[in-house]
């Protein structure tokens, strides 16, 4: 994460550990997994015809998808079945919903005949969220779906539709993949208005949210130079499972996620700031154990009200539930998510290069490493929530150098913006790294957030002072969403505004691609969001900015655009983006 201090499952595999449903019908769990309907009992309880009077109040929180697969695809909602039965309250009746699919024709939103459907039980022991694995789809389908409630105080309450899609078939080899990835969505600091032109878009497969979906801190502690453009539901620091609830549901009621998340399936895999500033295995950096209570019980509440609010499979090996995960797009493209907060060491300015630092815990590093060597896909992408490329600070002085090294044990070529990227994990980069050189492994992409600013990076073997080492993939770093970045960072400090143009911005960027001779291109004032696509040819990146993003109904334009060739792992730049 950025801040002033800091200068598997198988794709189509069965192995969610959640209970199998009967007949379309469950208690609540987890996440209910079907792929059978409802018997004729069951769905016959459920008010049939418009909409209720309800519905406004009922579904405050939308309608979501994610983890799509060539057979199957999550769905997600909240039922508010009173005003004042709020998030983390405890307040309500366990209540049966009803959920339905349908295929989509073209882009119309007109519900049809549904091919799918079941019965799911909430209750306040998961906040009356409803998650349910809808099986049994046809693999690269448009599907529409919707739930209905069946009792209690909001019977008869239906859902918005929501659109979602399936992968291709694991053997089939797409045209090609489109999709967004962003992150760093800071509720106080900006509005989020990159969700709402990925939704006029319209044309793509689904999109990746690579963390700090939102930020734990009081209201007010971190919005940088805009100030505090919008106030938190919950106004203090959460730390409870009451709190995340709270900040979760709050988080899903900005309209232009909504729209977003009922249009496309989402992937999302969490950061830091889900739970707290620069967590690890032990701790965190934004956690006192003396003043807070233990960071595994907040640690866990943090993980408990995620996997009820957002729509991702619970996955297991055998060292329990995970959140990283595997997926496939045909035989075009893989995509490897990872989690990289619940396994890592301690960051550490002085033990960076120390083989017993890791980033991601030896288990799920060697999944990646497997997944890598073993793709049956043309292009092989890590879904990476923080930056993969070494990024050094631009050249100092002799004297000031040598005074950083000692204090830090960063060599004076090249001291080290930020420890807790990979840059702080140095081993499991260059075992990765040379992994790839070493069976001449084309094709591996990179995508990744956190950083709060943009950058297309070549991925050396290794990186050292000379950069002689063979490049080995390509990165493209997303900006925040609307997260503080480095300008909003230093300037707030000195009571300075500047445009986000600013010619000073440009030099910094040009001091920090003349000490980082791999980075090709940076911005580092701008927020916004990637969209990528991967085709049989070429990989390419385009980076979109938000003109303001503490007006809510701003424009955007372009900025820039890199792409890369198959079977050649290095980044140029393109004049225009991708049509759609």
């Amino acid at each position: 994460m950025l801040k002033a201090s800091a200068a598997g499952i198988a794709l189509g595999a069965s192995t969610s550990v959640l209970p199998k449903v009967a007949n379309g019908t469950a208690a609540a769990s987890p996440l209910a997994r079907t792929s059978g309907t409802s018997t004729a009992t069951a769905l016959g309880s459920a008010p049939q015809g418009p909409t209720s009077p309800y519905s406004t109040n009922v579904f405050v929180h939308g309608v979501t998808s994610g983890d799509p697969l060539p057979n199957a695809v999550i769905l997600w909602t909240r039922i508010t079945q009173k005003p004042t039965w709020t998030p983390g309250s405890l307040r309500g009746t366990p209540v049966r919903v009803k959920w339905e699919v349908c295929p989509q024709v073209g882009r119309s939103r007109r519900f049809g005949s549904a091919v799918r459907s079941g019965v799911v039980t909430t209750t306040k022991d998961r906040d009356f969220t409803v998650k349910v694995d809808a099986t049994g789809l046809q693999p690269n389908t448009r599907y529409l779906y919707r739930f209905t409630v069946l009792d209690g105080p909001a019977a008869g309450a239906v859902s918005p539709v929501g659109a979602t899609k399936t992968a291709p078939a694991l053997n089939s080899m797409p045209n090609r993949v489109r999709f967004a990835f962003l992150s760093c969505s800071n509720w106080e600091a900006g509005y989020y208005s990159t969700y709402r032109f990925l939704a006029d878009r319209g044309d793509l497969d689904f999109v990746v949210h690579l963390g700090d979906w939102f930020y734990e801190y009081k209201t007010g502690e971190y919005t940088g130079v805009y100030g505090r453009v919008r106030k938190h539901e919950y106004p203090g620091e959460t730390m409870t499972l009451e709190q995340y609830r709270r900040r979760h549901a709050h988080t899903k009621t900005d309209p232009d996620l909504q729209r977003c998340q009922a249009m496309y399936p989402f992937i999302t895999v969490w950061d830091d700031h889900e739970s707290a500033d620069n967590a690890y295995l032990e701790g965190a950096v934004n956690h006192d154990p003396e003043h807070e209570g233990n960071w595994h019980t907040r640690k866990r509440a943090s993980e408990k009200a995620y996997f009820e609010y957002m729509p991702t499979r619970v996955n297991t090996l055998t060292d329990g539930q995970h959140l990283y995960r595997y997926f496939r797009w045909g035989k075009l493209m893989d995509l490897s998510a990872l989690d990289l907060r619940s396994h890592r060491s301690k960051q550490s300015w002085w033990l960076q290069d120390n083989p017993k630092q890791s980033i991601g815990g030896e288990k799920q590093m060697q999944w990646l490493r497997d997944n890598i060597k073993n793709s049956p896909c043309l292009w092989k992408v890590i879904g990476n929530p923080v930056m993969m490329a070494a990024l050094h600070i631009p050249p100092l002085s002799p004297e000031i150098a040598n005074y950083i090294a000692q204090k830090t044990g960063n060599p004076p070529h090249g001291i080290i913006f930020n420890s807790d990227q990979w840059d702080g994990y140095q081993w499991d980069r260059y075992r990765l790294t040379s992994m790839i050189a070493k069976y001449n492994i084309k094709n591996v992409v990179a995508v990744t957030g956190d950083i709060h600013m943009s950058y297309a990076n070549d991925i050396y073997e290794k990186f050292d002072g000379n950069m002689k080492g063979r490049r080995v993939a390509v990165e493209f770093v997303g900006p925040s969403i609307s997260a503080a970045n480095v300008d909003d960072i230093v300037f707030d400090e000195v009571g300075l505004k500047l445009p986000e143009d600013d010619p000073l911005f440009t030099t910094v960027s040009d001091a920090i691609s003349f000490a980082n001779q791999h980075v090709r291109w940076n911005q580092c004032s701008k927020h916004g969001y990637v969209v990528v696509e991967f085709n049989k040819n070429f990989a390419q990146a385009d980076w979109f900015f938000v003109n303001d993003k503490s007006n809510p109904r701003t424009g955007q334009h372009w900025g820039s655009s890199w792409a890369t060739k198959e079977g050649v792992s290095a980044l140029y730049p393109v004049k225009k983006p991708l049509k759609f």
